[in-house]
């Protein structure tokens, strides 16, 4: 007979797949009388605004588990190739993207994790995180990659919060942190970064 607590994590597991593939507020008038479906969230893009997109493969993997974070406590620096989404347990999450941006999420809320992007997520309150993770990846293909060489610290950023490592500076203009070469071409101003960097962020 397994552990009673073993029991109990696989038992919220299925529950918070049942709640995160919803995809109406009338999805439970299928069910039987007494069982009550409600939409925690439904959107198409990441936390960062980008667009969700699955992975093509013939070799779909699917990995359900349970991550605790003590208070305090952080994940690290990391991304993930492939969508991943969780739900929130119980506890107080703060992910901090590359990019600067800071995302806060409590009990009962749903995680439309970042993909391909570095962030951090750390334990703002005083009690411990519990978090139902899935990722929806494929076989072969790690579900977290770490930064190469030394870890991502809060001491690598400027003034300005940019994280330095990652490529980041400040645009005065935009009034954000950003990488040069991602900007926009210009094409009256020539092609370089620099040129680029100038137009868009002032010298």
């Amino acid at each position: 007979m397994k552990p009673f607590k073993e029991l109990q994590v696989k038992a919220v597991c299925l529950g918070v797949i049942g709640v995160l593939l919803v995809v109406s507020s009338t999805f439970g008038a299928s069910y039987s009388s007494g069982v009550t479906a409600n939409v925690v969230t439904k959107t198409s893009v990441t936390a960062d605004g980008q667009k969700i997109i699955y992975p093509k493969t013939d070799k779909a993997e699917v990995t359900a588990m349970t991550v605790d974070i003590a208070p305090g406590a952080e994940t690290g620096w990391h991304k993930h190739p492939l969508p991943v989404y969780a739900y929130v347990l119980s506890g107080d999450l703060t992910v901090e993207l590359e990019g600067g941006q800071r995302v806060s999420y409590g009990t009962g809320d749903a995680i439309i994790e970042v993909v391909n992007t570095l962030h951090n997520g750390k334990n703002s309150g005083a009690e411990p995180v519990k978090l139902a993770v899935f990722y929806l990846g494929a076989e072969g293909v790690p579900n977290v990659i770490k930064p190469e060489g030394q870890q991502l610290v809060g001491g690598d950023r400027d003034a300005h919060g940019c994280l330095g490592p990652a490529g980041y500076v400040w645009c005065e203009n935009k009034k954000q942190c950003v990488r040069p070469w991602e900007l926009p071409s210009i094409e009256h101003e020539g092609p370089t970064t620099e040129e680029r960097f100038q137009y868009h962020c002032g010298k």
